[in-house]
């Protein structure tokens, strides 16, 4: 992402908020005699009359990854309009997303899976010690450390085999979405909003 582009995000959500736009639950509503309406990245998308395939176009055009167009739309979803532009005004343009989005899953993973994680302890910190050590993808490391999630029934389990698979296929993955929401529903009620936050602070 260049400043520029930066820029151009941030005066394009607070336009859809000045002109209430954002609604939740569709991409796109629009008729010949309504202005156009939609979700986050619905509304980035139509400012260019595009109106499939949303976040590949978003983060192509903006400049941020698509894995972190999925989050903003499922932040979105949950927590309404001031997603919109906060994670706008978030985006450092210099970020180097690999090392973000390792940041992000092992937050997610030790700040809220992990107190909750029951008997999967040790599987969940394991998947974290892996984004903190910023592991290859496709290692021997990741597919044993999927393996070992994959194989218990702890919700917070999933949430790491989910984080796992992210990781190993990590360069612009709609899984990583996924896995951080999940990660925050093992722990429920206030998690969404602490995953959320922990997201604003490391694309910061």
């Amino acid at each position: 992402m260049t400043p520029e582009q930066k820029q151009e995000l941030v005066s394009a959500t607070h336009r859809h908020l000045q002109l209430d736009s954002l609604v939740k639950g569709t991409y796109g509503e629009f008729d010949d005699e309504s202005p156009f309406k939609g979700c986050s990245v619905g509304c980035l998308a139509a400012d260019f009359g595009v109106y499939d395939d949303h976040h590949a176009f978003v983060a192509k055009q903006y400049g941020y990854p698509e894995w972190l167009v999925h989050l903003q739309d499922y932040f979105f979803e949950q927590l309404g309009n001031k997603v919109h532009t906060e994670i706008a005004e978030s985006i450092n343009p210099n970020n180097d997303w690999l090392q973000v989005m390792h940041a992000i899953h092992w937050r997610i993973l030790t700040e809220i899976a992990l107190p909750n994680a029951g008997s999967a302890k040790e599987v969940v910190q394991a998947v974290a010690d892996l984004h903190r050590a910023n592991e290859p993808a496709r290692s021997a490391a990741w597919s044993a450390a999927w393996s070992a999630a994959r194989s218990v029934a702890e919700p917070a389990a999933r949430s790491a085999a989910w984080s796992a698979t992210a990781a190993r296929s990590a360069a612009a993955t709609w899984s990583a979405t996924w896995s951080a929401a999940r990660s925050a529903a093992a722990a429920e009620s206030a998690a969404e909003s602490a995953a959320y936050q922990i997201v604003l602070d490391e694309i910061s």
